[in-house]
């Protein structure tokens, strides 16, 4: 009710009886608030004095919705963070509109997107402690990427029904590509076993369906087809969703943020641990392993010893039970995602995830969800800490790891039992998690700040990848990423060609130089012990300058000059191609406003 004669306004909110709860206000602009309960009378507390404007030094992450049946879904934004709670922001980039959010230690906000006005919002946070996850529906929980990780090339794997999955009809492929600061290009390159029919055209196997998005835009496009395979390029950076939708129950049934090929990897751990009753009494295998990749030389080595090759088309598939434990790595750079589908009729909601490669584990990870966790970290990793906070209870504790060292490997891998409200888990070495929950299959995040300054590649991955496992990495990139070389020894390699021919240069280039000096020294000498005593007075305005004894033959000069630039091309030549991310999302005002 607006106050008359003001410019101010009072809002009410009545609880429901007998109902108690803990409220929650914020606002872009100040306000304060009275409570009355039972003849009592409180008030909501003081703001002492002005503070310091927030400076988000984390992440921004691009949340999209799909242009497909909003009622088909209830999009959900979740922040979580440890022992120092956090600060975020939430952002309407068309309309302007800021939320700006604060929350305690050991606890999650949650923001709801307003879905008949809303298709992209923006999320800033604070520091590197929070961590954002987005659910789409309340089966579907994913980790986004944020916006300095995202790439223009993208292969898509999609979640639908095998012959060797449990087989229910009524499915389709759901496709979505959303843009943030910049206009963008976009090519589909269709990889189908039927067609696709977009604004009047049908699409088949092989057909470019080509667009352009302006800045802040979703598309969408399904398919009744698998589109695994499928190719997305862009102008400029995007992001890409894979989604399944369920028509029988008019619901989406998997939701996940694919990662561009430049984060592409070639070592996974992959970790099943579902004990729930109807995956694991279904009678067939619920898992289905999925490795696309754009090589067709590409092969899988697992580490029981077998190995297979992807193949032309570049994707392998395998079924798998509730409960395995294998490593294998790709010759070529490889995404790999983890789909059950078809559970739904037995109430058990289906899941598509990304599994980290190895080289995006992180140290730090916050969870806001329940079920089993799989830590995968390496085997000399003696310092993980997890803690966890119930729901209604204020303590905090560390819960059991049970571990199990994955064989053939220098890895190893700890499942915690069913999760609390919020769990923390932290480690000295990177590590990751997958988690299988009753309602949803997630994973807990990824680590792209740590590499992406120096990750490496040349455009579309064409490069075999050389990887070293060790817990520091040392990275070269160009975009889109196709040909890791890491090296995390952080030193040169006199086995490498290029740093044996540095170090060479640079022992014969000290040693040129050296002789160079003993020569010079040796004619300074020379000329000193045989000119005649004379001062510099007595010399005369056109006697010779004394400076020209310090002067070199003019072969020694050349050689000189020579080797001066040589000496410095060597120290100078140790490539480091940086692939410098798009951070475009930055310059929206976040100030918010009236």
């Amino acid at each position: 009710m607006d106050v008359p004669g003001s410019r101010y306004k009072v809002g009410t909110v009545k609880s429901t009886k007998g109902y108690t709860s803990f409220t929650f206000i914020s606002s872009d602009l100040p306000f304060t608030g009275l409570s009355f309960y039972n003849g009592s009378v409180h008030n909501i507390g003081y703001k002492l004095s002005a503070e310091e404007a927030v400076q988000y030094t984390g992440e921004s992450y691009l949340m999209a919705l799909p242009g497909y049946d909003p009622s088909s879904y209830d999009p959900l934004i979740l922040a979580t963070a440890g022992e120092t709670g956090g600060q975020w922001q939430v952002q309407d980039p068309i309309s302007g509109r800021v939320w700006s959010r604060r929350f305690n230690p050991y606890n999650t906000d949650y923001f709801y997107p307003n879905t008949t006005t809303t298709k992209v919002v923006l999320v800033h946070v604070r520091d590197e402690t929070i961590q954002i996850s987005g659910r789409l529906t309340p089966y579907t929980l994913f980790s986004p990427l944020p916006v300095s990780a995202l790439g223009t090339k993208y292969i898509i794997s999609s979640c639908l029904l095998t012959n060797n999955m449990y087989r229910s009809t009524g499915y389709k492929a759901v496709l979505v590509i959303a843009t943030h600061s910049k206009k963008v290009d976009v090519d589909i390159i269709f990889r189908l076993e039927g067609n696709v029919t977009y604004n009047g055209r049908t699409y088949s196997d092989g057909d470019t369906l080509s667009m352009r998005l302006d800045k802040y835009k979703t598309f969408s496009i399904n398919s009744s087809s698998d589109m695994t395979r499928t190719i997305v390029n862009a102008t400029e950076t995007i992001a890409v969703y894979s989604g399944t939708y369920d028509m029988r129950h008019r619901v989406f049934a998997t939701h996940e943020q694919l990662l561009p090929v430049k984060h592409y990897g070639s070592e996974y751990i992959l970790a099943i641990q579902d004990s729930s009753y109807y995956r694991t009494s279904m009678g067939t295998l619920p898992y289905q392993l999925q490795v696309v990749t754009d090589h067709s030389d590409a092969s899988i080595m697992f580490n029981n010893g077998s190995s297979v090759s992807v193949g032309k088309d570049g994707l392998y598939r395998e079924q798998f039970g509730s409960f395995e434990t294998f490593y294998f790595n790709t010759t070529r750079p490889a995404m790999v995602t983890l789909c059950t589908i078809g559970t739904y009729y037995h109430f058990v909601p289906d899941g598509l995830i990304v599994v980290p490669p190895v080289s995006l584990y992180s140290k730090q990870t916050t969870l806001q969800v329940q079920g089993i966790r799989e830590i995968m970290t390496d085997k000399d990793n003696n310092n993980v800490q997890v803690q966890e906070m119930p729901a209604l209870l204020s303590t905090v504790f560390s819960p059991p790891i049970k571990w199990t060292k994955v064989p053939g490997t220098r890895y190893k891998v700890g499942t915690l039992p069913s999760g609390q409200h919020i769990t923390t888990i932290r480690s000295n070495f990177s590590f990751a998690v997958l988690g299988y929950g009753r309602f949803a299959i997630y994973n807990g995040g990824y680590n792209f700040r740590t590499y992406l300054d120096a990750e490496a590649s040349t455009p579309d991955g064409i490069n075999e990848n050389t990887l070293n496992t060790g817990d520091s990495f040392q990275v070269t990139s160009t975009p889109d990423g196709i040909g890791n070389k890491l090296n995390t020894e952080g030193s040169l390699q006199a086995d490498n060609p290029n740093n044996a021919a540095l170090i060479v240069g640079i022992i014969c280039g000290t040693v040129i130089v050296a002789l160079l000096v003993a020569f010079m020294s040796y004619v300074f000498y020379i000329r000193k012990n045989t000119m005649p005593l004379k001062s510099v007075e007595a010399q005369g305005a056109d006697a010779p300058s004394t400076s020209n004894i310090y002067t070199v033959p003019d072969s020694v000069a050349e050689g000189a000059a020579d080797e001066a630039t040589y000496t410095e091309i060597t120290t100078n030549c140790t490539p480091l191609d940086v692939s410098i991310a798009d951070s475009s999302a930055i310059y929206v005002n976040f100030e918010g406003g009236k």
